[in-house]
């Protein structure tokens, strides 16, 4: 596909924004459309129509080609807030907080006996302060505020003479208690041992066994970062030491504790040898950890960056810069090799990696790496990759992770050239609907009203119908007055031939914020419709919408709608309308009308009128 200056040039002037849009729950499927459930017409419509798909004919096929031309304005703008998505759409972890912002929000960190217990504290004489400065011996209260593992009765968790770990607030004065801050745990030291875990030590599951000396180590080194101090070369030391030896044991559960631990007091950690040792590691937590830190380092390999080593300072003595200038390029080289063996094995684990979360995180890394020969690599993936949530694990505790095909489409939309439009074009135009709906719910984070026209255009293709069902979904969550405008005139076209597209259009007006703009279009043609499910969901809308202008329209039509469910719901609207036009309405109903069933009906809508709540 050639891109036009004119096109390049209006890429550069349409404004995305970013929308502040809820997150669901960890779990949830996001973006769940309850139309594609086939629990209702609409779903058994949607199979049937699938299972009778034919070729599209040239006027289709012409209304398509007009609608690529607007995606290349669309998809390339997007690149603009890739980051931001990336780092919104690919995370790690959620096991809850962990032992750095523990030490960094307590007030105290201590390590003490437990001397006393009752009904609602323990009485500890400190051992060791390893942050603040607490008294010889304190109160602990408040165990049953904690957000994890809380205690009713501390008697009943701690005995005397055991040993513990606690992440204290600060107490006002000394003979005022202290408490646990909420998002802690108290951990226990048993014979020299510390059972934790250093990746999600809030989650009971995951547990790994340490050494007393090395986890207090870990913990003065996490607090020493936070306080600006040098860390203890020798912990560091046996920390990279024990790291390297357990990368090398294929055998060993103790790489992802090791490697998390080292990446928190050294972020930029790029040691080949290890990351590819993980990276080729049986255990998901090493291979998932890998990929992470490979995305963080990459990029600062292309084009001779070394990350972990600041460049010299240039001693140019006597002008004399031959020399000099040959070194940069040598390590450059070196550089760029080792990031080559990155982006292999980037490229590896995504295309066969066994785990779905690797895949996942694979493909998310090669976006962050924004290295354009991952196009057609991610290209072939999204028809071999799947929708099921990704599994859990140690680093991945929570169902946060994208499946792999919305990673693979994701990755794909970071990307700034004529070859990621070129697939994601090819990708918008098949007849696979949760791939297109899974493209629809990457953009429902941007608004433009450009999108909204190259939607409005596939919709009028009718050879697709749940095409044209998941667009009408993403409208309902995201309208604008041009949108309304052309959806109006869809619904008047006769590429809307099917009742239920009208029907879906009329609940994209009914959750419309202008009432006024909408009103007069249902009462004029919703209501008019040749089809009874379209005047029931016109007739719906209007009840939501609450405009008083539409009661003298329902009071004419009533006795003319020859579909009684129809009725049924215009009784229903005009008990959700707050004006007394709308009650006084519903007793002349009530007066006229002879059918007993919808007498039922009226009384009922008049006992629960808005009006009477008034």
């Amino acid at each position: 596909m050639e891109t036009t200056k004119s096109t390049k040039s209006r890429m550069n002037s349409i404004c995305w924004k970013k929308r502040s849009l809820e997150r669901p729950d960890p779990g949830e499927e996001i973006g769940r459309m309850s139309c594609f459930s086939g629990e209702s017409d609409l779903g058994s419509a949607i199979k049937r129509e699938c299972a009778t798909i034919t070729e599209t004919d040239e006027r289709g096929k012409a209304m398509r080609s007009f609608a690529l031309a607007k995606v290349a304005i669309l998809m390339g703008i997007l690149v603009l807030w890739a980051a931001p998505v990336l780092a919104e759409e690919w995370p790690i972890g959620g096991g809850g907080p962990n032992y750095v912002t523990m030490t960094k929000t307590a007030n105290n960190v201590i390590f003490g006996q437990i001397t006393a217990t009752t009904r609602t504290s323990v009485r500890v004489a400190i051992g060791k302060a390893l942050k603040g400065k607490a008294h010889d011996e304190i109160n602990i209260v408040s165990f049953d505020k904690r957000k994890y593992m809380p205690v009713k009765d501390p008697r009943e968790t701690f005995k005397k003479g055991e040993d513990y770990y606690f992440f204290l607030g600060a107490a006002m004065i000394g003979s005022v208690p202290f408490e646990p801050i909420a998002d802690s745990i108290y951990l226990p030291v048993e014979h020299g041992k510390i059972k934790t875990s250093i990746i999600a030590p809030t989650l009971e599951q995951y547990v790994h066994e340490l050494d007393f000396e090395f986890f207090d180590a870990y913990l003065e080194a996490l607090i020493a970062i936070q306080e600006s101090r040098a860390i203890d070369p020798a912990f560091l030391g046996q920390l990279l030491e024990r790291l390297e030896k357990s990368a090398n044991d294929p055998n060993s559960t103790m790489t992802p504790t090791y490697f998390t631990m080292v990446t928190q007091l050294q972020p930029g950690y790029d040691k080949e040898t290890v990351l590819m040792a993980m990276a080729a590691s049986p255990d998901v937590n090493s291979r998932v950890l890998a990929v992470r830190q490979m995305a963080l380092i990459a990029p600062h390999l292309k084009g001779g960056n070394e990350p972990s080593q600041p460049e010299p300072e240039p001693k140019d003595k006597g002008g004399k810069k031959g020399k000099k200038a040959a070194r940069p390029a040598k390590r450059a080289k070196t550089v760029d090799s080792y990031y080559e063996r990155i982006y292999g094995k980037l490229v590896q684990m995504v295309n066969s990696d066994k785990s779905r979360l690797v895949q996942s995180a694979a493909a998310m890394a090669l976006a962050a790496v924004d290295d354009f020969r991952a196009i057609s690599i991610l290209a072939e993936r999204i028809d071999a990759t799947d929708d099921e949530t990704p599994e859990l694990c140690e680093v991945h505790p929570v169902a946060l992770a994208n499946p792999t095909r919305k990673a693979v489409i994701t990755a794909i939309v970071s990307f700034d050239s004529d070859e990621a439009l070129d697939v994601l074009e090819r990708e918008l135009l098949k007849n696979k609907v949760e791939t297109f709906r899974l493209i629809l719910e990457i953009f429902k984070d941007y608004t433009d009203t450009s999108l909204h026209l190259l939607l409005l255009d596939l919709l009028q293709d009718a050879n697709f119908l749940p095409r044209q069902v998941a667009i009408l979904e993403y409208f309902r969550s995201i309208k604008d007055d041009a949108t309304i405008e052309g959806l109006k005139k869809l619904f008047l076209s006769p590429e809307a031939g099917s009742e239920f597209i009208r029907k879906s259009i009329v609940e994209v007006f009914q959750d419309y914020k202008e009432p006024k703009t909408t009103t007069e279009f249902l009462l004029e043609h919703g209501l008019h419709d040749p089809s009874p499910v379209v005047r029931q969901a016109t007739a719906k809308a209007l009840g939501t919408l609450g405009d008083p202008t539409c009661v003298p329209k329902l009071k004419d039509i009533y006795f003319k709608e020859s579909n009684r469910l129809a009725r049924e719901f215009y009784v229903e609207t005009l008990s959700m309308i707050r004006s007394r036009d709308a009650f006084e309405t519903l007793r002349w109903l009530k007066e006229k009308e002879t059918d007993g069933r919808m007498l039922e009906q009226i009384e009922f809508a008049l006992k629960k009128s808005k009006y009477l709540s008034q």
